[in-house]
Protein backbone atom coordinates (compact mmCIF):
# COMPACT_ATOMS: atom_id res chain seq x y z
CA UNK A 1 0.00 0.00 0.00
CA UNK A 2 2.85 2.49 0.70
CA UNK A 3 4.48 1.36 -2.41
CA UNK A 4 1.68 2.66 -4.53
CA UNK A 5 1.36 6.04 -2.69
CA UNK A 6 5.10 6.84 -3.04
CA UNK A 7 4.58 5.48 -7.21
CA UNK A 8 1.61 8.00 -7.36
CA UNK A 9 3.51 11.16 -5.72
CA UNK A 10 6.97 10.40 -7.81
CA UNK A 11 4.48 10.39 -11.05
CA UNK A 12 2.79 13.54 -9.63
CA UNK A 13 6.08 14.74 -8.99
CA UNK A 14 7.15 14.01 -12.86
CA UNK A 15 4.32 15.83 -14.30
CA UNK A 16 4.88 18.94 -12.77
CA UNK A 17 8.79 18.99 -13.86
CA UNK A 18 7.98 17.83 -17.37
CA UNK A 19 5.54 20.38 -18.48
CA UNK A 20 6.64 22.96 -21.24
CA UNK A 21 5.89 26.35 -21.31
CA UNK A 22 4.66 26.15 -24.81
CA UNK A 23 1.73 25.14 -26.51
CA UNK A 24 1.90 22.09 -28.51
CA UNK A 25 -0.67 20.51 -30.35
CA UNK A 26 -1.32 16.71 -28.33
CA UNK A 27 -2.15 15.34 -31.92
CA UNK A 28 1.13 15.65 -33.72
CA UNK A 29 3.17 16.97 -30.69
CA UNK A 30 4.42 20.22 -32.25
CA UNK A 31 4.46 23.22 -31.56
CA UNK A 32 1.42 25.49 -32.48
CA UNK A 33 2.71 28.59 -34.47
CA UNK A 34 0.02 31.41 -33.77
CA UNK A 35 0.02 32.87 -37.22
CA UNK A 36 -0.69 29.39 -38.69
CA UNK A 37 -3.75 29.51 -36.02
CA UNK A 38 -5.14 32.50 -37.83
CA UNK A 39 -5.01 31.59 -41.03
CA UNK A 40 -6.90 28.66 -40.22
CA UNK A 41 -9.15 30.84 -38.95
CA UNK A 42 -9.45 33.03 -42.33
CA UNK A 43 -9.65 30.13 -43.92
CA UNK A 44 -12.58 29.04 -42.20
CA UNK A 45 -14.37 32.57 -42.47
CA UNK A 46 -14.24 33.05 -38.58
CA UNK A 47 -12.07 36.19 -38.69
CA UNK A 48 -12.62 38.88 -41.72
CA UNK A 49 -9.10 39.87 -44.26
CA UNK A 50 -9.10 42.97 -41.58
CA UNK A 51 -8.75 40.78 -38.59
CA UNK A 52 -6.24 39.01 -40.25
CA UNK A 53 -4.01 42.11 -40.89
CA UNK A 54 -4.66 43.53 -37.78
CA UNK A 55 -4.22 40.03 -35.87
CA UNK A 56 -0.81 39.56 -38.10
CA UNK A 57 0.39 43.00 -37.32
CA UNK A 58 0.22 42.87 -33.62
CA UNK A 59 2.18 39.76 -33.78
CA UNK A 60 5.40 40.98 -35.16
Amino acid sequence: MMLIGLILIGLAIYLLFNQKGTDVDPKTKQTIDPLETVKVRLARGEITIEDYEMIKKNLY
